[in-house]
């Protein structure tokens, strides 16, 4: 239907739409007929809002609706007419005249949605029960609407509730996709023949495919027919496995496959699928060995992701800065070959999803970049199938910036809050904006990989944190329904947050431990905080903390390992590192008192990628020390392997050479214990060499100890 012919369908509703603009919609009459053209998607559109209207509506016999496609002649109350009209040039339009409201949809999910919010809407003037829908932030005066990207999710887990899905109009890896990432391996026979791995120096592969195959292709034919058909529109991502190693058949190096680049071959066989299911779309990732544009063009239904994860995440970007250059570059090389171009974006701090972190003002920000850059869609990758703090409000505003970047972060947080939290919406509004504040401001990194040290010089302050708890759990048992339930995952999650608090003082003031007559004694304030994460965990669904071997259980178990053991005063009051990495600002770590936790190298863990010094060493006053104690962390997945050799001079005088095979090893770690005795007016100098193995291998140390 053109243009003009929508503007007459809604004359034709209320012939005074021209004369009489000065008056809208009376929301607050109660008498409302909802009504459509009569087409099929049309009438099931106008259904739906109906039902819906009604069911919300209960027992308030004051408000009347009707639901009729005809024309009722005698009808004097207000009319709501909604239409799809798939080939209009907006996703939306909505023409508000006397008496009668008129909403124009692309599809029926547009109009879905638009539902939602105009109940949400009503609901100001009329006795309808809204409290489980977020709030709306469509006002319904006369406007057209196009949506700042076309694929949009925030991989959160309320995303993943299906009801979420239509209300918020945003999409699901669970719902959307055929496959999704590197999971080919999830939907291929076990038993292909030998034609479908690569050919890598001479050999076949079966680590990774030859995706110009034709086997490969009949294969992924059967799996997209047995379980989609050709018609039902389903997206697919068609990646090679996660790995360097590319096919160098005579096939695949005809298409243009070349050492470390595969992107020919696979956009070869996305084309091919393409033309097979017209109504489906075909994915790849601009990632490692298919990170480069392709030289030929795309089919219409075949697009790529293309990832954030190297440029910064401060919200105001340099586009002078040599990682948005790339990645700008990196786009525009791709949008010349592609009309589908789609992003993946991070917003999450995927070493910590509990402690609270800000992404919203930095994201709005990004979005308006990414759209000048003609990106389509975002898939935001957030901490997914796990709970973190305030998924909630970031899932409802991320979910409406990806439609509307002008949107006000501030008012959509406080409004969210005013809905869910009623009784403790103040505090956390004002708690989350000035969070959001601060990083904006100061422009700050919020890292995705970031530890708790390093969050707390970024971002996060610990004392309005704490101000924030307390008050939240004295008001907590004036909370009740939907609020209770969502403040006992969120105070869980702040159990956590300020057992890291308490971790990262040590013994100092709000620290886990005190000095007591030259021991280190628990202090008691930890207490509560532990219990209260131990019984909670897993409740909830808060049971991860963290992306990589996160469980809660393994944090709290570590916890009472480290309250547990014995805690004698470390002689090493100061030191200085000096390596080729340059200055260590985080050298503490090394003579806190406070042991790292073997499941995690963020908890209190010092990492170089070079030999160290430690130098100009501060001695507490002592006499004579007997025993010489340093600890290693060892991580092959991360590099962190034992040093090759400590060695330990004593006034300048070489006193011995410690290699690894005289390093004890206990569950993880490796330990140097060795005695020493030194005075204090003495002079101790240690050299650790870092494992020659592998080249990029790293340190991880906690505490170079003297008792």
């Amino acid at each position: 239907m053109s243009h003009f012919k929508l503007f007459l369908s809604v004359l034709l509703l209320c012939p005074l739409y021209l004369s009489c603009k000065d008056k809208g919609v009376d929301f607050s009459r109660d008498e409302f007929l909802i009504t459509s053209n009569g087409d099929e998607e049309s009438t099931v559109a106008a259904d739906y809002l109906y039902q819906h209207m009604s069911g919300r509506a209960g027992a308030a016999k004051s408000l009347n609706l009707i639901r009729s496609d005809e024309n009722l002649a005698n009808y004097h109350g207000e009319r709501i007419y909604l239409e799809v009209v798939p080939d209009m040039d907006h996703d939306f339009e909505i023409k508000n005249g006397v008496h009668s409201l008129a909403i124009f949809g692309k599809d029926r999910s547009v109009l879905r949605w638009l539902s939602y919010m105009l109940i949400d809407h009503i609901s100001k003037f009329q006795p309808l029960e809204v409290a489980d829908l977020p709030p709306a932030y469509i006002d319904f005066e006369d406007r057209t609407g196009s949506f700042a990207f076309r694929y949009r999710e925030p991989h959160f887990l309320p995303n993943l509730d299906e009801n979420n899905l239509g209300i918020l109009n945003t999409h699901s890896i669970e719902r959307e996709w055929g496959i999704w990432g590197h999971n080919l391996y999830k939907v291929l026979p076990q038993d292909l023949p030998s034609d479908a791995y690569a050919l890598v120096d001479g050999k076949r592969n079966r680590q990774q495919y030859c995706l110009s195959s034709n086997t490969m292709f009949q294969a992924l034919e059967r799996f997209i027919s047995d379980h989609y058909g050709v018609s039902e529109s389903k997206w697919f991502m068609i990646a090679p496995n996660d790995n360097d190693l590319v096919c160098s058949c005579s096939k695949c190096r005809k298409l243009g496959n070349k050492p470390g680049e595969a992107t020919a071959g696979v956009i070869a066989l996305l084309n091919r699928l393409a033309t097979r299911y017209p109504s489906h779309h075909f994915f790849t990732m601009a990632y490692r060995t298919t990170k480069n544009a392709p030289s030929t063009q795309t089919n219409k239904n075949v697009g790529v992701f293309i990832s954030t994860i190297d440029l910064p995440t401060q919200g105001d970007l340099d586009l002078n800065d040599a990682h948005v250059q790339a990645f700008s570059s990196l786009v525009n090389d791709w949008r010349k070959q592609s009309d589908q171009l789609f992003l993946w974006d991070y917003v999450s701090n995927f070493d910590d999803y509990l402690t609270p972190y800000p992404v919203l003002s930095r994201t709005k920000s990004h979005l308006r970049f990414f759209q000048s850059l003609g990106c389509q869609g975002i898939f935001m990758n957030g901490s997914g199938y796990d709970y973190s703090s305030f998924d909630d409000v970031k899932t409802y505003v991320l979910s409406a910036l990806m439609i509307d970047t002008q949107l006000s972060v501030e008012k959509l947080v406080a409004n969210y809050f005013k809905r869910f939290y009623p009784v403790t919406a103040s505090l956390l509004t004002s708690y989350y904006l000035q969070l959001e504040r601060r990083a904006e401001k100061e422009n700050s990194a919020a890292d995705i990989y970031t530890g708790f040290y390093t969050a707390k010089r970024n971002y996060f302050d610990s004392e309005k944190f704490l101000e924030l708890f307390k008050d939240i759990q004295r008001l907590e048992p004036q909370t009740n329904g939907v609020e209770k339930l969502r403040l006992a995952k969120l105070i869980t999650a702040m159990n956590y947050t300020s057992l890291q608090i308490c971790y990262q003082q040590g013994f100092r003031a709000g620290g886990f431990m005190k000095i007591k007559d030259e021991e280190l004694v628990i202090a008691n304030t930890i207490n509560e905080a532990l219990l209260g994460l131990e019984k909670n965990q897993g409740k909830g669904g808060v049971s991860i903390y963290k992306e990589e071997e996160g469980q809660l259980s393994i944090y709290c178990h570590e916890w009472r390992d480290q309250l547990e053991r014995p805690h004698k005063i470390n002689k090493i009051a100061g030191l200085s590192v000096l390596s080729a990495d340059g200055e260590h600002e985080n050298s503490h770590f090394l003579f806190d008192n406070v042991l790292g936790f073997r499941s995690d190298f963020n908890q209190g863990w010092f990492l170089c990628s070079a030999d160290i010094v430690i130098d100009k060493i501060f001695f507490r006053p002592f006499k004579q020390t007997q025993h010489l104690s340093i600890r290693f962390l060892l991580n092959e997945r991360h590099r962190m392997l034992p040093p090759e050799a400590i060695e330990i001079f004593v006034n300048d005088r070489f006193v011995d050479r410690i290699s690894t095979s005289d390093l004890d090893k206990e569950n993880g770690l490796m330990i140097l214990n060795k005695d020493l005795r030194i005075n204090e007016n003495e002079k101790l100098y240690i050299k650790i060499y870092k494992n020659r193995t592998i080249r990029n291998s790293v340190i991880a140390c906690d505490e170079i100890q003297l008792f």
